[in-house]
């Protein structure tokens, strides 16, 4: 009986190195960047956000090539299988094997040490955006929003991309995008966006639009009818944020350099 287990054990052996040799040959990655000996996947995989945080600090850009390419990474078929089978090898081999690396979670630490470096490197965003706008997992989606974030607040790409995240079918991630809006943002593009976000469903979407709008002032002029239509929401949240935006708007509308219009009329009134 011992015998066979050592057979058993041995062919399960053969199987797993055999597995794993095919799993690099599949999924042959180019060469990655190092960070204590060790590749950057390795710190992503295992490593707690403050590791991270200081593997990117220390790295800067010279991360990013590795940082990008781990955007798109995914698990082949053999990856899956190893994952699927990992549980059931004897807790002696498998501490002789290297873990199974999940993919997704690879994905979202990229994500993560992405947000460490500021701002965003332009070769980043194009991935990034396409990770905000058409990944199905929503988590994704806000930390991709988190990333872009950080993009230089006249890329008008981003703005736009981010515009279109506050119309998202998820009410998480357009509460993310609204709280984390950068007002230096080309307000052209944002107040009509933040206008319409005046009526979503969620009472804290609506809360934060009209907030953002306050933010922008004057150049939020154009919101102030919608503005006044908030003021009776029948959720005190959206209420309060209306009436404070419109006090900020009016503000600002108010101590405005009048235009040359504005001063023509004001002449040709009579005394």
């Amino acid at each position: 009986m011992r015998k066979w287990s050592r057979v058993v054990v041995a062919i399960l052996m053969v199987a797993v190195a055999a597995t794993i040799t095919w799993a690099a040959v599949e999924n042959r990655p180019p060469p990655e960047a190092l960070y204590q000996g060790k590749p950057i996947s390795y710190w992503l995989q295992y490593q707690n956000p403050n590791v991270i945080h200081a593997m990117c600090s220390l790295m800067g850009t010279n991360a990013l090539p590795t940082l990008v390419r781990l955007l798109d990474a995914q698990d082949g078929p053999t990856q899956r299988a190893y994952r699927a089978v990992w549980s059931r090898i004897p807790l002696g081999l498998r501490l002789r094997l290297p873990k199974p690396i999940d993919s997704n979670h690879v994905r979202y630490q990229a994500l993560f040490a992405l947000q460490q470096i500021k701002p965003i490197p332009e070769a980043a965003v194009p991935k990034v955006i396409r990770i905000m706008t058409t990944d199905k997992d929503m988590a994704f989606r806000i930390s991709a929003a988190g990333v872009l974030r950080f993009s230089g607040p006249t890329n008008e790409v981003v703005t736009r991309a981010l515009v279109s995240a506050l119309s998202d079918t998820n009410e998480a991630v357009r509460t993310d995008v609204a709280y984390i809006w950068d007002v230096k943002r080309d307000p052209t593009i944002a107040v009509p966006a933040f206008i319409k976000l005046l009526h979503d469903r969620s009472p804290e979407v609506r809360a934060l639009a009209a907030m953002t709008l306050g933010r922008y002032g004057a150049s939020a002029r154009l919101a102030l009818p919608e503005l006044l239509r908030l003021r009776d929401d029948f959720e005190p949240s959206p209420r309060d944020s209306a009436l404070k935006a419109i006090q900020a708007i009016e503000s600002s509308t108010a101590t405005m350099p009048a235009s040359g219009d504005e001063i023509l009329h004001s002449l040709l009134q009579p005394k």
